[in-house]
């Protein structure tokens, strides 16, 4: 065991007389991975890190400290491939999110369709809805939008596209309610006004 590390000690010495050159371009490697993943966008602080590590280690190869250099590489390269994983980690939440807001968009209106079918019954026309329906066919046209943007793989965009029109849609169920409350508090017993 001696003579394995006696014979170890002189080649680690000279490892460290020279630039690691090759840890370094293994790490700028990682980390042009992790760009290309979409780091940036989805794990901003751990890009900074794995780009201020490789950074440091450029530093240190100007400096000739080339110990701290090989550390600074390695430390790089570690942040550049757990960037990578934390990119699909992200994207994966991101779409899930997107798709529970879209679930959650679907439910409001399927509420209101079914407010719209009780209005019906009653004989509540739809005129007495006039002021809301628009904004429930912006929340339609939205949630399609959404849907095409998940399609295309823009999961960021989409994630922060639905949590929007849900919050839009949020009280759309109680603007129904309202609306056909007032027509009815304007027309006792659900009739027409004579004309």
């Amino acid at each position: 065991m001696r003579r394995i590390l006696a014979l170890m000690l002189p080649v680690a010495l000279v490892a460290c007389d020279q630039p690691p050159t090759k840890e370094i371009a293994a790490a700028e490697a990682q980390i042009e991975q992790a760009r290309q993943a979409g780091a940036e966008r989805f794990v901003p602080d751990r890009w900074r890190d794995a780009q201020a590590a490789l950074a440091a280690a450029q530093s240190k190869v100007q400096q000739k400290d080339y110990r701290g250099a090989f550390s600074a590489a390695n430390d790089a390269a570690e942040k550049g491939r757990a960037a990578v994983q934390a990119v699909a980690a992200a994207r994966a939440n991101a779409k899930g999110a997107a798709e529970l807001a879209q679930r959650e968009i679907n439910v409001f209106l399927e509420e209101i369709d079914q407010l719209r079918q009780e209005a019906v019954t009653a004989k509540v026309p739809e005129e007495a809805f006039a002021e809301v329906q628009p904004r429930v066919d912006e929340i339609r046209e939205g949630l399609q939008r959404v849907t095409d943007t998940l399609g295309r793989g823009e999961v960021l965009e989409a994630q922060k596209a639905a949590a929007e029109l849900r919050a839009q849609a949020a009280d759309l169920p109680a603007a129904f309610r309202d609306a056909r409350a007032q027509w009815e508090e304007e027309h006792p017993k659900g009739r027409r006004p004579r004309k």
